[in-house]
């Protein structure tokens, strides 16, 4: 597992307050930190991609990447990635990739997303896909913020990554 934390979740459910509050934890400590955040990068180098299954499919693949070119410079930070994947295919892609602590961010999200449940994007060829995808269908880390700070759920995180040897 790489230097790289990718927050997924529905929109709405905490993924960009939570980046900032890891990035600042890990800068407490003294690390070097970059924020992906999918939001931000389609108005930039993704804004040329939809949100049809081919476009989502080519934004993790281009947050995978320069996730991964990223985590590779001199000081070795750590990155952190904050986009919806609300597929098991496409966090399959990422952990393929570049090798991501997977955190599933849940809370106050919208209720409706794109007029379906998050649960229901989970399609049953994904899971016939990957007999033992547990990892990237329910991540590392479950993070409720409904119930837990940004600060708290920042620590967690940072546990992870200790009981991970990542710092």
């Amino acid at each position: 597992m790489r230097r790289i934390i990718w927050l997924y979740g529905r929109p709405g459910s905490g993924k960009t307050t939570l980046s900032v509050a890891l990035r600042a934890t890990l800068t407490r400590r003294g690390h070097t930190v970059c924020l992906l955040d999918s939001d931000h990068m389609r108005l930039g180098p993704n804004i040329d991609l939809g949100y049809d299954d081919e476009a989502r499919t080519e934004n993790v693949k281009r947050l995978s990447l320069i996730a991964l070119l990223l985590s590779r410079a001199d000081d070795n930070p750590f990155v952190i990635v904050s986009a919806v994947t609300p597929r098991v295919l496409h966090r399959l892609l990422a952990e393929r990739l570049c090798d991501p602590l997977l955190a599933y961010v849940t809370g106050a999200e919208k209720k409706l997303w794109l007029g379906t449940r998050f649960e229901e994007v989970l399609a049953d060829e994904d899971k016939a896909c990957c007999q033992d995808c547990r990892r990237a269908e329910k991540g590392d880390v479950h993070l409720d913020t409904q119930i837990l700070s940004p600060d708290h759920c920042a620590t967690l995180i940072v546990q992870k990554l200790q009981e991970e040897g990542l710092l």
